[in-house]
């Protein structure tokens, strides 16, 4: 496996060998790294002078980073913390090889066994390294750590809002839907519309993967009529002019790269199952959800937090948060991510 720091031939080509390595305490290095001809993006941003970095994995697949950075999800930890921002293969802002054909969740794992490798070379191999994984981005950490070998190489992981079962995941959803859409209807409140998602549900009988999609586009859709039990973030619409015109988002690359990405996996994904292995689990754990969370319901932060043999395990239901506590309860959040670290740093 060919890697490549392309800061580095950036630095040969332009003469400009004698790059420095900023070690501050406010700090925002910004390089690409090229893994098998695939060519990612990564924003290191934050305290790099603390020796702890904080390596998130976005949601998707084919997501991007770039919406954590912009919208300061993780402005707080960053004081503390280096938070390393990168682009996955076939999402965001990253090129070169995306072969839909070929396309396995291992090579995001192996991905992120390079990106801590990269990050000794710069930075140090006396570091502590924390992985967080949001949503898909969470099922990828919960996958990575069930390696001891793996888990050797960090302080603690954050599993937030991730799906580890999807066999249950139809059920997981329908069952949630109509305890919370039946309260909904029995209030008066959107009732016609808790009735079609309800309906809607029990007509999928998950022999299809397609009824997986399905389901998943509902508990998409159900969020929105929570917004009275969710907390208000704290976006401006200056932040989402920002963010599309004048950031590092790319909207062609990262919207082909969303779309091969959900077509190159949903295969192994949709079939995606580690419940019986998270015993395997005994780094420190924080697993962390909204407790309006459709898309992956509080069932699977249970699961990690019940069948880990981890000895430090957190656990937190986010009581006014969907399926993005970051972005809900952005101040507890970062609090409870930055206590964490500093237990197990």
């Amino acid at each position: 496996m060919r890697i490549n720091l392309i800061g580095i031939v950036c630095c040969l080509l332009f003469s400009a060998c004698n790059e420095k390595i900023s070690m501050g305490t406010d700090v925002r290095d910004r390089f690409f790294v090229e893994i098998d001809n695939a060519l990612l993006p990564v924003v290191v941003k934050g305290n790099v002078a603390s020796k702890t970095f904080l390596i998130i994995l976005h949601g998707g697949p084919g997501g991007e980073s770039s919406i954590y950075e912009e919208f300061r999800l993780f402005e707080d930890v960053e004081s503390n913390t280096a938070v390393v921002y990168f682009d996955q293969r076939c999402s965001g802002a990253s090129q070169g090889n995306c072969d839909l054909q070929n396309l396995e969740m291992a090579d995001y794992l192996n991905d992120i066994d390079l990106l801590i490798e990269i990050l000794a070379q710069r930075y140090g191999d006396d570091n502590s390294i924390f992985l967080l994984g949001h949503s898909w981005g969470g099922s990828l950490a919960a996958n990575y750590v069930l390696s001891a070998e793996r888990q050797a190489k960090l302080k603690g992981c954050f599993v937030v809002d991730g799906i580890h079962d999807f066999s249950q995941y139809i059920d997981q959803v329908r069952t949630m839907t109509n305890t919370i859409g039946q309260s909904q209807i029995d209030a008066e409140i959107n009732k016609e519309t808790w009735q079609d998602h309800i309906d809607n549900l029990a007509e999928l009988s998950g022999e299809e993967s397609s009824d997986i999609s399905s389901a998943n586009r509902i508990a998409n859709q159900i969020e929105s009529l929570l917004l009275d039990s969710l907390d208000s973030p704290d976006i401006k619409l200056q932040d989402v002019v920002n963010y599309y015109f004048f950031s590092s988002y790319e909207i062609f690359s990262s919207s082909t790269n969303t779309l091969v990405a959900n077509q190159g996996l949903f295969d192994e994904y949709s079939e995606f199952d580690i419940s019986n292995e998270l015993f395997k689990i005994e780094l420190p754990i924080a697993s962390y959800v909204g407790k309006f969370d459709f898309v992956a319901p509080p069932y699977y932060a249970q699961e990690i937090r019940d069948r880990s043999q981890s000895s430090s395990i957190d656990y937190e239901l986010f009581e006014k948060s969907g399926h993005s506590p970051m972005i809900n309860e952005k101040i507890k959040f970062n609090q409870k991510v930055n206590a964490f670290i500093a237990e197990h740093k």
